[in-house]
């Protein structure tokens, strides 16, 4: 019996086949016979009304407090009537339900355990980073290895431990927002049902890694290299681990990203072919294939230039702005400006304006009009700032926080900001050349079409070097 079938046995409610009760959950059977858990969706979040974002120690010290945020409205007007438009495969519709909600045995916690771990579908939002939504999520991913879905509010970071696992974005305002994060949900959620994607990083591991031995420590010490921003002494231990274990998907994904990162672009495509190999249509692999191939093509002109598997990374996930945006750049290599703008204008709507595909599609628009135009991006410029400020603070997705808050203020005219945070960017931990590379190719491309001296008074402090 293989592990899928092994687990499908276990989990009462999800197999057709499964025609038996396990002893300890025999108190309750009632409920079960009441609330069809094969039809329910739990959602996993924060209740009422909850500050979230990080802000500094002194804002903290002078009162400043991150944005309020109403998570039962949000539930009410966001995630339910999202999921109660879900037709599941075999028909009718998927019920949502939160922990908040009447239980039949009157004990929350017993009831929520058994949603968590027996429900069709789980959708859990990481916003606010609240240690219950995360120690609930555990349970999820522990338990079962596809029927989970990740959703973050624009702009909030996750950690880590979860960044392999897409979790998608959403807006709760204004209200043609709202409609758009609505359809996103019912999308993912009834695509996950019919294709039914590995998507708990715990089964990934259970299911790839042996236990136990070299692999085991080798991954453990990986990770602390990796926290440490220790790339070097990362790389040896995940090649370690990777060497004692060669079917570790997860493994041959995190040296790829390893190599990725530090602009190592023929082992990094080597890496994820070897992904692919195992699981074909992973659509992150195929994503980080293609950007590898692009970056590769660029050295050398051999070889594929990464459009095609781009395109089937995106074929295989059509909300995946990343792919969507690195197309995008391919495309604006070849000096198809107007396609590559297309394109980023598409990641920017995917992402809910976020400031990477939106600042590359300005660029793109202003290289294809032949002037820089900022007037019909105002408002999503001053959204991307904010997004942008608390990310710089806190070091999270550096360097390219540091770009973007810079670009963004060099277009407006605070050049000595946009230049002292492109100076902060060459020193944060892990910065490469490559990317100090794509930047600046960026604001050149800008520069040719306006007569903002900001833009060649920061091109001239990035190095000329590739």
């Amino acid at each position: 019996m293989s592990d899928h079938n092994q687990e499908s046995s276990f989990c009462l409610g999800i197999n057709e086949d499964a025609k038996f009760v396990l002893p300890f959950l025999s108190i309750t059977i009632g409920a079960f016979k009441m609330f069809d858990v094969k039809k329910s969706c739990f959602v996993i979040m924060p209740f009422g009304k909850r500050v979230v974002g990080e802000s500094s120690i002194l804002a903290r010290f002078i009162g400043l407090r991150g944005p309020e945020v109403d998570f039962d409205h949000i539930y009410k007007n966001i995630f339910e009537p999202a999921i109660s438009a879900v037709t599941l495969p075999e028909g009718g519709k998927l019920i949502p339900k939160r922990a908040d909600q009447t239980f039949l045995t009157g004990v929350i916690s017993h009831d929520m355990f058994i949603d968590i771990e027996y429900s069709r579908f789980v959708v859990a939002d990481l916003t606010g980073l609240n240690a219950n939504v995360f120690y609930e999520l555990g349970m999820r991913h522990r338990a079962r290895s596809t029927g989970t879905a990740l959703f973050r509010q624009v702009g909030q970071p996750i950690p880590f431990d979860v960044q392999q696992t897409r979790a998608f974005p959403y807006a709760y305002n204004p209200q043609e927002e709202a409609q758009k994060s609505r359809e996103l949900i019912t999308r993912v959620v009834t695509e996950s049902l019919v294709h039914s994607p590995l998507d708990s990083p715990i089964w990934q591991v259970l299911q790839q890694q042996r236990a136990g031995g070299l692999a085991e420590e080798s991954l453990r010490l990986a990770e602390e290299a990796l926290r440490a921003r220790d790339l070097p002494n990362a790389e040896r231990r995940l090649i370690a681990a990777a060497a004692a274990d060669p079917s570790n998907v997860l493994t041959h994904m995190k040296l790829g990203l390893l190599y990725r990162d530090l602009g190592e672009w023929e082992n990094a495509r080597d890496s994820f072919d070897q992904v692919l190999r195992m699981l074909p249509n992973y659509p992150e692999a195929l994503r980080e294939k293609g950007i590898a191939e692009n970056k590769i093509h660029g050295k050398t002109k051999v070889g594929p230039d990464g459009e095609a598997s781009l395109r089937a990374a995106l074929a295989k996930a059509p909300h995946d702005f990343d792919a969507a945006a690195s197309l995008g750049g391919i495309l604006k290599r070849r000096g198809d400006y107007a396609g590559a703008a297309g394109q980023y204008e598409l990641a920017t709507d995917l992402s809910r304006g976020h400031p990477y595909p939106l600042l590359n599609m300005i660029a793109c628009r202003a290289r294809r009009d032949g002037r820089l135009d900022l007037a019909p991006f105002q408002t999503s410029i001053e959204h991307a700032e904010a997004v942008l400020r608390p990310q710089v603070e806190s070091g999270y997705d550096s360097p390219w926080s540091f770009f973007d808050l810079a670009e963004i203020c060099l277009l407006t005219n605070r050049e000595a900001e946009g230049i002292a945070l492109i100076r902060q960017a060459q020193m944060q931990p892990g910065t490469v050349g490559w990317q100090l590379k794509t930047f600046r190719e960026t604001l050149q491309l800008i520069a040719e079409v306006s007569d903002l001296d900001s833009l060649n008074n920061a091109i001239a402090v990035l190095p000329q070097e590739d």
